[in-house]
């Protein structure tokens, strides 16, 4: 009987070694690896991180202080589509200033020029990897306004400071899954002072179709006074 009770407890064991062994394997397997010196200066890495800090600085620029609360970005339609409506505007300079809304926001009148939708819809796709369902996407007050097969952004002047930006840290999650930690920064236009303004996680995902090469997952962000 005893020889049995100790044949059982080897087995038991052996299978507890085994399971350990076998997942301590899977989880280096998965662990976060940080990638930051490979990656930082790839074209694709580089593109995605200087459009969402662009839109993070304006984000600042409009008052939208979070001071050290994270604030997770949802992931709609409307919301990435917002992105892309801004920076068309704002960034890229795709509208027409002879046709434009001026909707009250805030107690304020907002400048929204009508944009150029077809550029719009293909920084879309450059950012996240498709085409927009453009019937998804609905008004955002504050961000755009939209009218049928039209849009109208919101759009403004830095004055004296210029959008600037730093690679933090690149850290791979998992296979084809990284996540971009980039501080948001404001340069004085004479070059006298740089300064941080908040801080921006972008997790990205490696795809051959994308035109950059990575698509944008989900974002989020702290902004500071």
């Amino acid at each position: 009987m005893n020889n049995k009770i100790r044949r059982c407890l080897r087995l038991v064991i052996l299978c507890f070694a085994f399971v350990v062994a076998f997942f301590g394997c899977s989880t280096k397997a998965y662990a976060s690896k940080d990638v930051t010196s490979k990656l930082k200066n790839d074209k694709g890495i580089k593109w995605i991180t200087k459009n969402m800090i662009y839109y993070g600085a304006i984000e600042h620029e409009r008052g939208n202080i979070s001071n050290n609360k994270i604030v997770k970005f949802k992931m709609n339609a409307t919301n990435k589509y917002s992105i892309a409506a801004v920076l068309t505007a704002n960034k890229y300079r795709k509208y027409d200033s002879k046709k434009y809304k001026e909707p009250k926001y805030k107690d304020n009148k907002l400048y929204m020029p009508l944009i150029n939708v077809s550029y719009a819809n293909k920084l879309y796709k450059k950012l996240y990897g498709s085409n927009v369902n453009y019937e998804k996407v609905k008004n955002k007050k504050g961000y755009f306004l939209k009218k049928k097969k039209k849009c109208y952004a919101i759009f403004g002047e830095f004055g004296t400071v210029i959008p600037k930006y730093s690679i933090e840290e690149i850290i791979k999650k998992k296979k084809g899954i990284y996540r971009i930690t980039a501080k948001i920064k404001l340069k004085m236009d004479d070059g006298s002072q740089i300064y941080t303004v908040g801080t921006m996680w972008i997790t990205v995902k490696k795809d051959k179709k994308a035109t950059y090469g990575y698509k944008v997952k989900n974002i989020s962000y702290t902004m500071l006074n």
